[in-house]
């Protein structure tokens, strides 16, 4: 064009500078690229790890406790430890709540190994990054779930030592966390079965402590509870074992305070469950 021509060298150094340009911004752009691959690679690698150590600490412990082979995992633990020492402290919730779960999970291993203390500090640590990640989300589904474990873990470990109150607060706190996820969700079968527990345990706690209305409270709002799970999956075999289960601490408490037409009430109507129980599963023990 008249423009070009009569400007030359102009276009030519405008042409140059723009290639330049161009140039520079494509090298900043696959920089770019690199660096979002390169975190992308390491959160990848990040999950795997934590994974395999939550299956390490998790379904594995459960095979070796069988075995009475705890001590396998003791290196486990110790790696563990390292690897979530050597995390960046600014790491994701999501990150945050893999490291709490592991920590519950130490706690069981240590609680099955009865070095308590050890698995009162997990457990509690774990509660810690629980309070944390649900003040950040409510809502969570996930998170409170995490929460109401450890909370039961250590309500759990302080019955287990006959610390009667402890385990009746850590217990309370458990139902209060499951009673929230209801609240979120009321159909939800994992959050009603552990709803469900949390009644027996604070149930189990009261009658220790010989507060027998408390206990035939907690254990009949146990058994509604389970009966409306029943509703949804007639067939579902933790779930009828939990009522047989309800009927008999429920014949039991009314045999300790003498009322033995209601104990006989409530064994009979257990009977019946694991007749039901045994019929569907007849190799169940």
């Amino acid at each position: 064009t008249k423009l070009i021509r009569r400007n030359k060298f102009a276009f030519i150094a405008g042409g140059t500078i723009a290639i330049v340009l161009v140039l520079g911004l494509i090298g900043t752009t696959w920089e770019a690229v690199r660096a979002t691959r390169a975190e992308r690679a390491a959160t990848r690698d990040r999950t795997r790890a934590e994974d395999l150590l939550t299956f390490m600490l998790g379904d594995f412990h459960a095979q070796v406790a069988k075995l009475g082979k705890l001590d396998v995992l003791e290196s486990v633990m110790v790696k563990a430890d390292a690897y979530f020492a050597s995390q960046d402290p600014d790491v994701s919730d999501t990150d945050l709540l893999r490291r709490a779960k592991a920590l519950t999970q130490k706690g069981q291993i240590k609680e099955d190994q009865a070095r308590y203390p050890e698995a009162e500090a997990a457990y509690s640590d774990a509660h810690r990054l629980d309070v944390t990640l649900t003040g950040r989300h409510p809502k969570d589904g996930d998170m409170l779930y995490e929460r109401g474990e450890a909370e039961f873990y250590n309500g759990n470990l302080h019955l287990r030592l006959g610390e009667l109150s402890a385990a009746g607060e850590w217990f309370t706190r458990y139902h209060d966390t499951f009673a929230t996820l209801l609240a979120i969700d009321p159909t939800r079968p994992a959050w009603l079965s552990e709803f469900a527990y949390s009644q027996h345990d604070l149930a189990t706690v009261h009658q220790e402590q010989g507060k027998f209305d408390q206990a035939r409270a907690g254990y009949l709002t146990e058994l509604t509870t389970l009966e409306e799970l029943l509703t949804q999956n007639p067939n579902d075999m933790a779930t009828l074992e939990g009522v047989e289960n309800a009927h008999s601490f429920l014949g039991s408490l009314a045999e300790h305070q003498g009322d033995f037409t209601e104990a006989l009430k409530q064994f009979s109507i257990q009977i019946a469950d694991l007749e039901q129980i045994v019929s569907r599963e007849p190799g169940n023990p």
